[in-house]
């Protein structure tokens, strides 16, 4: 069975839990064009228990699409309680928890404050912490269980494979599939990502990887594919731009690229998501967000973040 069978994906597109961009409306777009599943952004576990309003206001789930919750945790009670609760609002229909299905583990966050706590990326050195908390996320979650990681924090620990350990740790307790971003912390955004780093993720585990990092058009793509990566997922390539899915759905499929949407298709799209933001009753700062970048790709001065090469530089 494959693993797009296993998990009844109608492709193998990711898009990504992005802090203040991920709302429901991006998500929806992201979806219809082709995206299997998409994640509702980054939620500290602690903050759902501790019912934090600005943090339950980011749970924005819909029944029209298939997603994924993506928590921060580092200590094994507070995910425990975390996933407890979730499944009990789920049992009481409790719209913001209805339509979770998928739950994955930040490994790899580099916000200062969370590394300050121990989460994140912090916690790629501490293989043994990894281990309860994967635990944890597959005896109390009955969907499937991931997690997102980096290679470390620094060069040194890169160095130091830490996240082939990782990796050994997740084949160990079953966990569905690891997304990895092949860089550290401390690498320039702009630089190019590890496809080598990325394809020995791949050969030391029988764990699906996912790949992400500067995907942006068919060529990326296709170079992130050959290190034999389960799927990819999508992160600011997808933000104003959600037919990003459809043009790379169809040429993993077909092999044929699509032409690149109209000014006209881009002004479209951006009347979906106000449609479907006010629908849903986001906060403001998400529609504010998104209206910025539809506008820069609607007038053509879209910056993707990622220089043309960056995926050249690996063969």
């Amino acid at each position: 069975m494959s693993f797009l069978q296993k998990y009844k994906l109608k492709s193998n597109l990711f898009f990504s839990p992005m802090e203040a961009c991920s709302d429901v409306a991006i998500r929806t777009l992201c979806y219809e064009q082709g995206a299997a599943l998409t994640y509702i952004e980054m939620i500290r576990a602690y903050a759902l228990t501790k019912k934090k309003q600005r943090f339950l206001e980011k749970l924005d789930p819909s029944q029209n699409i298939r997603q994924g919750l993506q928590l921060a945790a580092v200590k094994v009670t507070e995910l425990k309680k975390t996933l407890v609760m979730i499944k009990q609002k789920q049992q009481e229909q409790d719209p913001r928890f209805m339509h979770i299905e998928a739950i994955d583990l930040n490994l790899g966050c580099p916000s200062p404050g969370l590394i300050s706590e121990g989460g994140g990326s912090a916690l790629i050195k501490r293989a043994n912490r990894v281990k309860e908390l994967f635990e944890t996320l597959r005896s109390t979650w009955e969907g499937p269980v991931s997690a997102k990681m980096r290679l470390g924090m620094n060069q040194a620990e890169k160095e130091k494979k830490l996240y082939l350990k990782i990796l050994n740790v997740a084949e160990e307790i079953g966990i569905d599939w690891i997304t990895v971003h092949p860089k550290t912390v401390k690498d320039p955004s702009h630089d190019p990502v590890d496809l080598r780093a990325l394809q020995e993720c791949v050969e030391n585990t029988s764990v699906p990887i996912i790949g992400n990092g500067l995907v942006t058009d068919e060529s990326s793509a296709q170079a992130m594919l050959r290190t034999g990566v389960k799927g990819i997922m999508i992160a600011r390539a997808a933000v104003a731009d959600p037919f990003i899915f459809k043009r790379l759905r169809s040429f993993i499929e077909t092999g044929k690229k699509l032409q690149m949407p109209t000014k006209q298709e881009y002004e479209q799209a951006f009347k979906r998501y106000l449609e479907l933001a006010t629908r849903a009753k986001i906060p403001k700062y998400y529609i504010e967000y998104h209206t910025r970048m539809f506008q820069l790709k609607i007038n053509n001065q879209w910056d993707h973040f990622h220089s043309p090469k960056t995926m050249e530089q690996w063969t």
